[in-house]
Parts: C-alpha cells; sequence; structure tokens
C-alpha cells in the first residue's frame, strides 16, 4: 500500500468534492489530478529518489510527445475529450502523458485546454458574441458563473466589462500607461 502524503489527500478530497459539487464535472480534471496522484502515491511507495536527467533521445521523445499533445488539443479544445482518449490518439498511457506534458510544459493538460478555451471565448466576445452562456456551453464550460469566473481569472475583466465600451476604452487606457 503506497503512502499518501498530505498534498495527495488534499487532491483527492478536492476532486471528491468537485464531483459532488458539480452537475458536469470536468472528467480531464478529475482523471488528470487522480493521476498526478497515483505518481505521488507511487513515488512515496518505492521512496524513489529524484532521477538522473534522461538522455537526449528520451528529451526528444517527450518533447515531441507534448507538442503532439498541444496541437491535438488546439484543434480538439471545445470538445470534451477525457484523458484515456488523449492518451489513445497519441498512443500513450494516461499516467505517461500526464507525467510527460506536466515535466515538459510546467502546466497540466486541463489547464492548458482550459487557457486555450478561454482565449477562444476572448476572440468571441471581442466580435460581439451576444450570449455568453450559449457561448460557455460551446466552449466546453460547465455554465456561465464557471467560464466568467475563468475567464476574470485569466484576464481579469469579466466577458461582459469587454461589451461595455466606456470600460474597454479604460481598459485600454490602463495597459497602454
Amino acid at each position: 500500500v503506497g503512502r499518501s502524503d498530505a498534498h495527495s489527500y488534499l487532491l483527492h478530497r478536492l476532486v471528491v468534492a468537485h464531483v459532488l459539487q458539480q452537475d458536469m464535472p470536468d472528467s480531464l480534471f478529475v482523471q488528470e489530478t487522480m493521476m498526478h496522484v497515483l505518481q505521488r502515491t507511487i513515488e512515496n511507495a518505492l521512496l524513489s529518489s529524484p532521477k538522473g536527467t534522461p538522455s537526449p533521445t528520451t528529451r526528444h521523445i517527450h518533447a515531441h510527445l507534448a507538442r503532439d499533445a498541444q496541437s491535438l488539443l488546439a484543434t480538439h479544445f471545445h470538445e470534451p475529450l477525457t484523458l484515456p482518449q488523449i492518451a489513445e490518439r497519441l498512443h500513450v498511457s494516461p499516467y505517461h502523458l500526464c507525467r510527460v506534458f506536466r515535466r515538459q510544459t510546467g502546466r497540466t493538460i486541463h489547464q492548458h485546454r482550459k487557457d486555450l478555451r478561454l482565449r477562444a471565448a476572448l476572440d468571441h466576445v471581442l466580435a460581439g458574441e451576444t450570449d455568453l452562456g450559449d457561448l460557455a456551453l460551446t466552449l466546453g464550460f460547465a455554465n456561465h458563473s464557471h467560464f466568467t469566473k475563468a475567464f476574470r481569472l485569466l484576464f481579469n475583466t469579466t466577458p461582459s466589462n469587454l461589451r461595455d465600451p466606456q470600460a474597454l476604452r479604460q481598459m485600454s487606457k490602463n495597459l497602454t500607461v
């Protein structure tokens, strides 16, 4: 039985809370976070020390895998792909994909996909999309509230604020000063 450190336990409980509180839990977030918990638990069980530097061939293969994952997500970010589906398309295990992607990019697959969705949302909002609820659902967010919260965290403003010409002018001034 692997040892569970406090951080792994916290991540596990956050996933459980997410699943219980959301009408439509984000399966990629759940799967990827649990893969991270699994990795930490295995490392604790084996009392592994940090690995040595990977060979140039391994580094090249890992960089290529991360780029392939980013390309796949860039073209399918609006789809509710699960971690096993992404891994299957890239011909690797979900565990390996999570580990390599995070080491190569410094981010999780879930974070990367969410940022892609939000950047696409920004384009739609600035183009004058009328219904933010529909836009949120189209881009793969659970609801309008989830979308607005994520948007605000990334861009430091709400989608509705970007529609207000006066607020937009003020933001432009603040950015150029």
